[in-house]
């Protein structure tokens, strides 16, 4: 037993040497076509080929890439995750199970016991880190930074005793350029009145609501060129589906909603900046909009912009919001209390809204729905 973790699940399988894949961080909008994700799946296929148990872990897409990998090859997985305070370890482990679609007879769990002190991210990555190498017999190095965790211990005398297969080895890549928020520079013209609202998406580094992480990973892997959850992507899955699905982000009572707003295109692009803490935009130029007069018909509502810590009686918690930095407020925010349904909307009540005129003749022709596009705003 490895003090501060317990095991339970298919404990049988770690009679056999285990194997774990290394990537260092990785780019937030992985490809199916990236050096590394496509060594990364080859290396766990090599090493369930071999009949060792795959070490894996979740909250990083460099670790759920492989596993998202042993899951497709059905070998066994040591999964290795963290304790928390507020879900019994069962819990957690039948949440795994059931995003990655996992066999639970394919799976022993190693809960691993965090120090107070280490609860913060980065300490539970060092801990995880240390026991994957532990339990490890094969290590399969994949993309490393130089000089980094994984670089250190590889030159290490603690990799000594332990089989090293370099075959799939690819050079770190150097650093990303960020997916621009608008694909060129244009001016968007002024159109007023502006009786619409407008949903904005944004590209999604985690599954889309109602989504797994099976099927996120599945477009990951399979897809070439470009990312398969950008904010493009979003919008047409919207309209595959003709349904916006609601969400818990920024809703004060922990219910879901869908956001809109108010404002008119060219000022809502304004407010379509990068946020670097969520390393994220607030949103991009990619939306659906939806006539004030039909929106209210099917109970969508302004929300009530309140100074931090009050709350008002007469409207739903869910349709109220803090001032906060001063930024919410700007954003002229109306809210669905559920998933909005487009079938409820008659044709001429909705509108695509995407930055270029091929977009907007793509996603007419693809979705059956008026597009427009916001660098030749006409037909408002």
């Amino acid at each position: 037993m490895i003090p501060g973790t317990g095991k339970y699940g298919s404990v049988k399988i770690l009679d056999r040497p285990a194997a774990v894949v290394l990537n260092s961080r990785q780019t937030k909008t992985p490809r199916g076509d990236d050096p590394w994700v496509i060594n990364t799946i080859a290396a766990v296929n090599h090493a369930a080929e071999s009949g060792f148990p795959i070490i894996v872990s979740v909250g990083m897409n460099t670790w759920e890439i492989a596993l998202y990998a042993a899951c497709q090859a059905q070998c066994p997985v040591v999964v290795l995750i963290s304790k928390e305070k507020d879900r019994s370890t069962d819990e957690i482990a039948a949440s795994i199970t059931r995003d990655f679609n996992l066999l639970p007879e394919n799976i022993i769990w190693m809960p691993l016991e965090i120090n107070p002190g280490d609860r913060s991210r980065k300490g539970w990555w060092r801990k995880r880190d240390d026991l994957a190498l532990s339990l490890a017999e094969r290590i399969y190095p994949v993309s490393i930074r130089p000089a980094g965790n994984w670089d250190e211990f590889l030159e290490s005398k603690d990799a000594g005793g332990k089989e090293i297969i370099t075959d799939f080895r690819v050079d770190y890549p150097k650093r990303a350029k960020s997916i621009p928020i608008f694909p060129a520079k244009f001016d968007i013209a002024k159109v007023r009145p502006w009786p619409y609202i407008t949903h904005w998406t944004r590209r999604s580094y985690t599954p889309w609501p109602g989504e797994t992480s099976c099927e996120f990973y599945r477009d990951i892997v399979n897809s070439r060129g470009t990312y398969a959850r950008s904010a493009s992507a979003a919008l047409m899955r919207i309209l595959e589906e003709k349904r916006i699905r609601a969400s818990t982000e920024r809703i004060r009572d922990g219910g879901k909603a869908v956001a809109f707003t108010a404002l008119p295109p060219d000022e809502a692009a304004q407010l379509m900046k990068w946020r670097r803490r969520l390393v994220r935009p607030t949103f991009e130029p990619y939306g659906i909009s939806i006539s004030v007069k039909a929106a209210r018909n099917a109970g969508i509502r302004p929300v009530e912009y309140l100074p931090d810590g009050l709350e008002s009686h007469a409207t739903p918690k869910s349709l109220q919001q803090g001032i906060g930095d001063g930024l919410w407020p700007a954003e002229a925010e109306w809210r669905a209390l559920e998933d909005v349904d487009l079938s409820q909307f008659a044709r001429d009540d909705i509108r695509i809204l995407v930055p270029t005129v091929d977009e907007a003749s793509l996603f007419k022709s693809t979705t059956g729905f008026d597009a427009s596009a916001l660098e030749d705003l006409t037909g408002f």
